[in-house]
């Protein structure tokens, strides 16, 4: 698609708010207003990461960056296991392992193309 990143970035990161705070003001409490600095922080660092993830698409080809974005899933285990001692670490770094090693595999060559 021919969107600017910056346009894709706004759509993406902004339409979820704006389609879901219907929702979020019904079921509103008080003790979300001590957090609304921490969510804001955590916002405007994802919206940071979502704009380098679209410049990359943006600037070198799908097949190099995807696999490299697709790290990110085993860097989030590694965290979720470590930081938030999630139980069946093993487990969800297998799978994480096996999803990135799948979009890997994914840009190879058939091997009959090869032979000539």
């Amino acid at each position: 698609m021919a969107f600017p990143t910056t346009t894709w970035v706004i759509l993406k990161l902004g339409g979820t708010p704006v389609l879901l705070s219907p929702l979020a003001i019904r079921d509103w409490r008080s003790e979300f207003r001590g957090d609304l600095l921490k969510l804001f922080l955590a916002g405007t660092i994802l919206i940071v990461g979502e704009h380098f993830i679209a410049l990359a698409f943006a600037r070198i080809p799908a097949s190099i960056a995807s696999p490299i974005l697709s790290m990110q899933a085993i860097i989030a285990v590694l965290l979720g296991g470590i930081i938030l001692n999630e139980e069946k670490l093993q487990t969800r770094l297998t799978a994480a392992a096996i999803a990135v090693s799948g979009v890997r595999l994914s840009q190879f060559e058939p091997l009959r193309d090869r032979v000539t």
